[in-house]
């Protein structure tokens, strides 16, 4: 009975592994040629914009206050909501300005070069190929949040689909001299079978990986409707301990003092990449990485009073609850950028492979399909 049994589970398995394939292959293509592009999509658009996100010098920085002056002198109407700080010797200030057109909000970028302080130009940040792409990969761009639970819907689906492929995968290489054989000589639906479950094998834990924290980038956005998980995840000072806002942006202090609150704070190993600027409805708030620690960009964050200029929270991807250091890991486990450049370009080519498996396991679904039925055997007909 029992290999009958393992007959029975192989089939449901085998059952299972091709119709999550089959059902969810074209998305699991275009998330896979999307997410591919992204992991290079801070590089990419830095190519594409060059003029406006990249600037060449040398010597001492401008401050951030000089290239709001900047912004402020050429661009006296723009209203710049959030400053992202040079990452780089290369990098500039780049300043995001809220506006809101037929009901939609959306807003610019206005890149200003960080030793002379020249404004470069802007861009509408919602017209740029890395937005798209982006919005494209996590929610189909058109489809908020939702779509984002979507994408992370078919992330549970690839590791189904995954490890349903790895539990039958023993049963498929027994007709093989060796495992990673490619059996050419018997047509193009065995080899295509072949090299399916070869790259299948050789790309199972990063599939895994993507999987799994696709899943959960996608499906935390459901914890808006828990305000205890959705704590964890996206920690925020509690409203009895935020201060009032300043009535007037007259006498506040300044982004390079806030920033240096934020490094007191945190301590030397801060790296400030963000600054939220404040208004008459919120203070400061400055986002940064922790040097070598693999966290999400932005993962740690300090609030400073606008008018006081003392914190009055903290979060800090060291010492952060379990849950939310988890969460943390999954960005940069998603899209690769844990690891520097080998880590990224190893992601483009395994990224790849998911997409490979994705047309080749429809193909040779296809090709059974379609196939011609065989001949019964005479002993088989006099059988039956």
């Amino acid at each position: 009975m029992k290999p009958v049994l393992g007959a029975v589970r192989a089939r449901q398995l085998f059952a299972i592994h091709r119709w999550t394939g089959l059902l969810t292959g074209i998305v699991i293509l275009f998330l896979s040629l999307t997410g591919s592009g992204l992991v290079f999509i801070t590089e990419i658009d830095r190519v594409l914009n060059r003029k406006l996100l990249t600037s060449k010098g040398t010597g001492q920085l401008i401050p951030p206050e000089r290239a709001l002056e900047s912004i402020e002198r050429v661009l006296p109407k723009a209203r710049v909501g959030t400053l992202h700080l040079p990452r780089d010797e290369n990098g500039v200030y780049l300043a995001a300005t809220n506006r809101v057109r037929d009901g939609a909000s959306s807003y610019n970028e206005i890149g200003v070069h960080p030793y002379t302080g020249e404004v470069l130009g802007k861009r509408d940040h919602q017209s740029t190929f890395a937005f798209v792409l982006r919005q494209l990969h996590l929610r189909f761009f058109y489809f908020g949040w939702k779509g984002r639970v979507v994408v992370g819907v078919f992330g549970l689906l690839l590791l189904l689909s995954t490890i349903t492929g790895l539990l039958i995968y023993s049963r498929f290489i027994r007709a093989l001299p060796k495992w990673y054989s490619i059996r050419r000589t018997r047509g193009f639906q065995i080899s295509t079978s072949d090299w399916h479950k070869l790259i299948g094998i050789l790309s199972l834990v990063f599939n895994i990986v993507i999987a799994f924290t696709g899943a959960i980038l996608g499906l935390e956005n459901l914890a808006r409707y828990s305000p205890a998980v959705s704590q964890a995840i996206h920690p925020k000072a509690p409203k009895s301990e935020v201060p009032k806002p300043p009535e007037s942006l007259d006498n506040i202090i300044s982004v390079s003092a806030a920033i240096a609150a934020a490094r007191s704070a945190m301590g030397p190993a801060f790296e400030p990449t963000m600054v939220y600027m404040p208004t008459t409805k919120r203070h400061y708030t400055v986002f940064g990485n922790i040097t070598g620690r693999i966290a999400m960009e932005g993962a740690n964050e300090v609030s400073i009073d606008a008018t006081t200029g003392k914190p009055y929270f903290v979060s800090d991807a060291r010492t952060a609850p379990a849950i939310t250091k988890s969460y943390y890991w999954m960005d940069p486990l998603h899209f690769g950028y844990w690891g520097g450049a080998i880590s990224q370009i190893l992601y483009v080519i395994f990224g790849l492979t998911t997409g490979f498996l994705s047309v080749t396991g429809f193909i040779v679904w296809y090709a059974k399909k379609n196939r011609r039925p065989r001949a019964m055997p005479i002993e088989m007909r006099a059988a039956a």
